[in-house]
């Protein structure tokens, strides 16, 4: 999950889609849990909110942190970033 929203930060360092986000949870696991993906939404530095897009009308979006990201993004090309040994993902159980 991490690495795909350090990609979409990169993208765009302001804020991620929340259905882009979702899709993310899905796909890496994360929304197994509405424990865990909350937890991940606050100790990740998203804060949901709305922007309107080209055409008017509103998007729902988490903003970035503006310290963290940054920071995140540049330690994503330390050789520490990647997990190179078998990794253990702990979820919360439902």
């Amino acid at each position: 999950m991490i690495m795909l929203l350090t990609g979409a930060w990169f993208t765009n360092n302001e804020y991620v889609t929340q259905s882009t986000f979702t899709i993310f949870a899905v796909s890496t696991g994360l929304a197994s849990s509405i424990k865990m993906d909350d937890y991940f939404i606050e100790h990740y530095g998203l804060t949901s909110g709305v922007i309107i897009d080209e055409e008017g009308f509103p998007v729902s979006v988490y903003f970035f942190d503006t310290t963290l990201w940054p920071l995140l993004y540049a330690f994503s090309f330390d050789s520490a970033y990647l997990c190179t040994a078998k990794c253990k993902l702990l979820t919360f159980p439902l």
